[in-house]
């Protein structure tokens, strides 16, 4: 035995942990982090992206190091509402994201985005343009609560079924 596992020497021959002692607390413990968690989703709500909550994607690429704090500044200055930009790739590329003003056209907005950044960043290429819409937003929080939903079915059939009917049945009701 020790010729596989040369450091098992080192731990004891007999260890006692007393897991169980601890359950209370584990439990308590436990309980105030879904509570915290509960309260910080139904005060702030979650923090969706622009493929559930529907927007436009810009991938530009620059020159020279893609400027990210002046591309922020542009947008801001454009009142461009909830615009997110990060690298993307390689140092030069750059992904824009933000939520299309309800008021104006979406394409009417990239064509004024588009002009304002040529303007303010000669040199400036525009990759792709993507715009997701609210419709498919919705369909994507559907399927997904569709999918997790069917997983966990799943999991619990295979509980079910794995430990008898007697044993797993409660274990997955409880």
């Amino acid at each position: 035995m020790t010729m596989f596992w040369p450091l098992i020497r080192l731990l004891p021959k007999e260890t006692h942990f007393k897991f169980v002692s601890l359950a209370r607390f584990a439990a308590v413990l436990s309980g105030i982090a879904v509570l915290a968690s509960c309260l910080s989703v139904g005060f702030l709500g979650l923090n969706l992206g622009t493929d559930f909550k529907g927007g436009t994607l810009i991938e530009v690429a620059t020159p020279g190091p893609a400027p990210l704090g002046g591309l922020r500044a542009e947008l801001a200055r454009m009142q461009v509402k909830d615009a997110q930009v990060q690298g993307f790739g390689a140092a030069n590329a750059a992904l824009v994201r933000f939520e299309p003003n309800p008021a104006v056209d979406p394409t009417v907005a990239i064509t004024q985005i588009r002009n304002d950044l040529n303007a303010k960043f000669p040199g400036i290429q525009f990759k792709r343009v993507q715009v997701v819409g609210a419709k498919f937003s919705g369909e994507l929080v559907q399927k997904g609560v569709l999918a997790l939903g069917l997983a966990i079915l799943l999991m619990l059939a295979y509980i079910w079924f794995r430990f008898q009917l007697q044993f797993g049945l409660p274990c997955t009701l409880r």
